[in-house]
């Protein structure tokens, strides 16, 4: 079985993987949220500190597509 890793992706498209930062943003974040659901993601991921991309030549943004829910367990006796 073959794994795909995005370091593969990002080379084969001539990025070298040291210089892209990966932003991961989730929907269970509610400022996320609204800002998702407001369609500013990319407004929303620009504010950052100012040394937030030094190193950093692109922004690589991944959010989630739905709220994962957790799940409860309850032990008896």
């Amino acid at each position: 079985m073959a794994i795909l890793n995005f370091s593969d992706v990002l080379k084969n498209v001539g990025l070298d993987p040291k210089r892209v930062k990966l932003i991961w943003h989730s929907l269970g974040d509610k400022a996320f949220k609204k800002c998702y659901d407001k369609n500013i993601v990319e407004e929303y991921t620009r504010v950052q500190s100012e040394t937030f991309s030094n190193g950093y030549d692109y922004w690589c943004v991944l959010s989630s597509t739905r709220v994962r829910r957790q799940s409860s367990s309850h032990a008896t006796r």
